[in-house]
């Protein structure tokens, strides 16, 4: 279980659930398993997204909210 070395960080998780790079159940999985071990994942997927870092609803408030309140625990 590899989890134990990134659980004490803070992650922004963001799939595209037409991403042909990286599929967006890999994502999914991942945010499952670390929730899980209660780690700080914010999970957001976006319908008809592909992997892109340019799209919109990327950048809602409650997205960089979650983002600026993060510290990294011991």
């Amino acid at each position: 279980n590899k989890i134990g070395a990134i659980k004490n960080t803070p992650l922004l998780m963001i799939t595209g659930t037409d991403d042909e790079v990286i599929p967006a159940q890999i994502t999914r999985n991942l945010a499952a398993a670390l929730k899980n071990e209660n780690a700080p994942v914010h999970y957001k997927e976006i319908g008809s997204m592909k992997h892109t870092c340019s799209y919109p609803k990327l950048y809602s408030s409650k997205t960089w909210s979650w983002l600026f309140n993060q510290n990294k625990t011991q």
